[in-house]
């Protein structure tokens, strides 16, 4: 079994990079919600627009 050994300045390095790019860039290069987003075409409300919500996000997370 391996052991897990904290580090708390990595730790916090991580923790400073990640609000670094969630206040400016985003994570993932953009900082709006996939849920936000509509496809062409695509209605707001239907059962199709729930089943691409539960996918995109589900994917994006």
């Amino acid at each position: 079994m391996s052991t897990v050994i904290r580090d708390e300045s990595i730790g916090a390095a991580a923790a400073r990079l990640l609000h670094h790019k969630f206040t400016s860039t985003g994570i993932f290069g953009r900082n709006s919600n996939t849920e936000d987003s509509l496809l062409k075409g695509m209605e707001r409300g239907p059962l199709e627009h729930l089943l691409f919500l539960t996918l995109a996000v589900s994917i994006d997370y």
